[in-house]
């Protein structure tokens, strides 16, 4: 049975990937028109003083914050889920919907996947609200890009989550996602800096207790689901310096009421590293680096490290993660690696990383 979308594609012209790589060299992030994927580092880096600047006075507002902030040259909204089938197969997910500015046109593109350890399918869509494939609404929260779809009853959750590639030898997830959890506020109540010395921060809550029920159209057939997620919201106009080389992100599900993020820039002056554990009671424990020691694994030939070793001593936290699928690279204009991981040690369980910046 070939899988049908909820919403009706938007029919208004789509830019294809060579000229969203046309699109992302006046952003930066094509720098090259025969390079069809950069880091996303190249645009993230480039800083223009006629968008707002992060400030420690503001408060993150929610739910507010869940909305647009045109003023902020980037931002996204990220969300990974671990899902097990009703046959008890595992697989991840991941939607990310992002939006860029520059010359003060907004452009939205978004990425998503699904894989197990064998497999990884993945597809984008890309847009502008002028072209009428784009919508973001305030309440009920909701954020259509083409036939993809972000659909909350209310303010962020409970909300349907829609994304992949419909047909019959494609994919697709249908994901509704509840909590009665808090958002937490990562760095200084929300304000997070990026950078040791210069005035690099953006702004950053997450939500990792996500509950995940529904069902995908996975290799010819719709299968039913379970399983938890985590949403991640971030913005600001600069959110790298130049000495930054790329990052390692880390979002770990320790126990069934503990969370784990952790996260790398690298950096050829001073890696800078942060991070937070997060109980489902609603603390949050800041992590700063001297609390942290990471350090990665390369197999030669491999341009993505295969595991890293994470420490923190004070919380009794002592793993190897291990990637579990080589091929979740993001190739669309932009680069990156984004999948599952596992891991071992002190506690085991399963999570997510991201990579970026890892030089070909």
């Amino acid at each position: 049975m070939k899988p049908k979308p909820i919403l009706k594609p938007i029919s208004k012209p789509i830019l294809t990937p060579l000229l969203w790589c046309l699109v992302f060299t006046l952003l930066s992030a094509c720098d090259k028109a025969n390079k069809p994927a950069s880091s996303p580092l190249q645009y993230l880096n480039r800083h223009s003083e006629q968008y707002q600047q992060v400030s420690r006075q503001y408060k993150v507002q929610l739910p507010e914050d869940h909305w647009p902030h045109p003023l902020f040259q980037h931002e996204w909204w990220y969300l990974n889920a671990l899902l097990t089938t009703h046959q008890g197969q595992q697989l991840s997910a991941q939607w990310t919907l992002f939006r860029t500015a520059h010359k003060k046109r907004h452009w939205y593109f978004a990425h998503a996947a699904l894989a197990d350890t064998q497999s990884h399918s993945s597809a984008f869509r890309q847009g502008r609200r002028e072209f009428e494939n784009v919508a973001i609404n305030h309440y009920p929260f909701s954020a259509v890009i083409d036939d993809w779809s972000w659909q909350s009853s209310s303010e962020l959750l409970p909300a349907t989550v829609t994304f992949g590639e419909p047909g019959k030898a494609g994919w697709q997830a249908i994901l509704t996602l509840t909590s009665a959890n808090p958002f937490f506020l990562q760095g200084e109540q929300g304000y997070n800096p990026r950078h040791h010395e210069e005035d690099i921060a953006s702004y950053y809550y997450s939500h990792p207790f996500i509950q995940v029920t529904g069902k995908i159209w996975w290799q010819g057939r719709w299968q039913q689901v379970s399983g938890d997620a985590w949403f991640d919201r971030e913005w600001g106009s600069k959110m790298l310096t130049t000495d930054q080389l790329g990052w390692d992100w880390f979002s770990l599900r320790l126990e069934h009421d503990t969370r784990l993020m952790v996260y790398r820039l690298r950096s050829n002056k001073e890696d800078f590293i942060s991070g937070s554990l997060m109980s489902r009671n609603g603390e949050i424990k800041p992590l700063e680096a001297a609390d942290i020691r990471l350090s990665s694994e390369h197999n030669p030939g491999q341009r993505y490290p295969d595991a890293f070793t994470l420490t923190i001593p004070d919380q009794g936290i002592d793993v190897r993660i291990e990637t579990l699928n080589r091929q979740q690279v993001l190739s669309f204009g932009i680069e990156y690696f984004e999948g599952m991981v596992s891991f071992h040690g002190s506690h085991r369980g399963k999570g997510f990383l991201e990579m970026t910046g890892y030089p070909k």
